[in-house]
């Protein structure tokens, strides 16, 4: 984050998050701070992230970052991987 801000950006940092207690108050939060975002860059690797806790019935299991990705998706923001 601090290259970003070093060269004029404002990123929003998903370690610099407030840890949230499930995947419904996380998925709002993370609509909430991207919604303000001109795009979304997400940093794909080999392995499987971290998830939020308690997905609901029927909801399929996501990392944080497939969250911001599809979130970044349904808010028509350019996306990059």
């Amino acid at each position: 984050g601090e290259w970003l801000r070093a060269q004029g950006h404002e990123p929003v940092v998903q370690d610099e998050f407030d840890v949230q207690p499930d995947f419904v108050t996380i998925s709002r939060m993370l609509l909430e701070r991207l919604s303000d975002c001109d795009g979304v860059v997400c940093l794909i690797g080999d392995h499987y992230g971290a998830e939020p806790k308690d997905f609901s019935a029927g909801e399929a299991r996501r990392s944080y970052t497939q969250l911001e990705y599809e979130l970044g998706r349904k808010l028509n923001r350019p996306v990059y991987l």
